[in-house]
Formats: C-alpha cells, structure tokens, sequence
C-alpha cells in the first residue's frame, strides 16, 4: 500500500536536472525592498521543515547552484557535489543585501571563508573547491544522485530520535542552542 510503501522512506535526496541544481530565485521578483521578506519567509519554511524532518538528506548538485539553491541545498544533511558544479550568491552584486537568517545557515555550515569569497567578493566556486574545503563530498561529474543515495544507503530509520538530533544541529547552526533545554527534552523523550 501507498501507507507501507510511505513509512519505509528513510531519506530523500533533492536534486535538479542532469545539468543544473537551480539558478535561485527568479531575480525579476526580488527588488531589494520588504517584498523580498515573502520569498525569504517561503524559503525558510522550507529549509527549517528539511532540517526538523525525521527523515536524513541529501543534495545531490550538478551544474549551476546559484543564490536560493546554495541556501536549500545547505539544509540538507549531506551535500554530494560534482567537482564541476558552479556555486554563486549574486546577491551583492545585484545590490540585495542577502537574507541575514539564511547568511548565518550558510556561514554555519560552510564557513566565513566561502561566505566572504561568495558574496563579498562575488566569487564563483567549485564543487571542487566545496570538497577542498572539506564542506561537501565532492564527486565525478553527472555521479552526484548516485552518490547521494549511497551515502544515505543504510544508516538509522526515521524515528524521534532523528528527529530530535536534527534539531539539535539546526539549534547549534542557528546560534540558539541551549543546553539546559535539549538535556531536559531528552529526559522526557527518551
């Protein structure tokens, strides 16, 4: 049944076309202005339900990953890049300033280094240079699915557990992680 099929679902991996992961958002809709607010507020929805989820993620990038889709992507568990990928935040360069929660996400999770080169500098990098860095598992072009599902092969099933541990992570990448709170969750969960 749909039900059965449904629960035996650990994992996910988010991917794009053979050649490209996502160019980002639609840059005729964003202004820099407050109307830049609903985009942001839709794409943090989405991120935080990837990083809460009981289920474990995967990215699987090929080609272009430009502004949004670097934010998305990062909020998976795992990001299996080829070494041919091209990551970028126009953001700056375009005269937005790039939304600040989804900034501490990204500088969390990749670094300032690759955050300063990205928007600052306006650099474009590598999926090569991500692996170098030690941010993503960097890997042959047009192998990133593959690889993506075989690094989520395995490993524990979805259950309160995962879960919780996830938000914990999102709670230390965020910055707000209280001790006190996750250690008297964990009493009463488990």
């Amino acid at each position: 049944s749909d039900a059965e099929a449904a629960e035996s679902i650990n994992a996910v991996v988010i991917s794009g076309k053979e050649d490209r992961f996502s160019g980002g958002a639609d840059l005729d809709d964003l202004n820099g202005t407050i109307d830049d607010l609903l985009f942001d507020d839709e794409l943090g929805l989405l991120t935080e339900q990837i990083q809460k989820s009981s289920l474990r993620s995967a990215a699987a990038v090929e080609g272009v990953c430009f502004g949004a889709a670097i934010d998305l992507a990062w909020a998976c568990d795992v990001q299996v890049v080829s070494t041919t990928a091209r990551f970028a935040l126009p953001a700056v360069q375009i005269g937005i300033l790039y939304n600040p929660i989804s900034l501490a996400r990204l500088h969390a999770r990749i670094g300032s280094f690759l955050v300063r080169r990205l928007l600052i500098l306006g650099e474009e990098v590598s999926g090569g240079d991500l692996g170098a860095a030690g941010v993503a598992d960097a890997v042959a072009p047009g192998s990133a699915v593959q690889a993506a599902v075989d690094r989520l092969t395995g490993g524990p099933a979805a259950s309160d557990a995962l879960r919780t541990t996830k938000a914990v992570l999102a709670s230390l990448d965020a910055g707000d992680f209280d001790p006190g709170f996750w250690q008297q969750l964990r009493g009463e969960l488990f």
